[in-house]
């Protein structure tokens, strides 16, 4: 720390433990532009409990645990807001990054060989807390023939 004509410098060890320590996530699972699965971080929140930070040699250290409570509260925020930017991270480009590889249609098998099947979304998955509705396309076509007229609904 430099001020005015009082210079401080330090360097050391110090031990942190945390107790109590909690994090949760919200995601909302929408349908992308071709009928996959995507992720969206909705909420985030961490918690980690009860940090504790013990710094560790001479004096100036023991000077320092006067004031861990208020470093303590700091490196706590900062901590915090980092876990919930990198689980969003990770949700936001890895995890759809996974989905965007999810096949969405196959080939079907004996006695349909030939034929193709896409079960991609057509809307967003709906959750209840009685049920799941996932609108799936079922889109059946013969290999070759995916973008011919479909069979007029009477």
């Amino acid at each position: 720390v430099g001020s005015g004509w009082l210079s401080v410098s330090k360097s050391g060890s110090l031990t942190a433990s945390t107790n109590d320590a909690s994090a949760s996530i919200s995601v909302d699972v929408t349908t992308s532009s071709d009928g996959h699965p995507a992720l969206s971080p909705h909420s985030c929140g961490s918690d980690l409990g009860d940090l504790g930070i013990e710094f560790h040699g001479d004096l100036i250290d023991d000077i320092i645990d006067l004031f861990k409570k208020y470093i303590s509260d700091y490196v706590k925020g900062k901590v915090e807001g980092i876990i919930c930017d990198q689980v969003s991270s990770i949700i936001a480009n890895e995890g759809n990054s996974f989905l965007r590889q999810v096949p969405i249609s196959i080939a079907l098998p004996d006695p349909m060989t030939g034929f193709d099947l896409d079960y991609g979304l057509t809307e967003n998955p709906i959750a209840t807390d009685s049920y799941i509705a996932v609108p799936l396309k079922a889109k059946f076509w013969y290999q070759g023939h995916e973008n011919d007229a479909g069979i007029p609904q009477a």
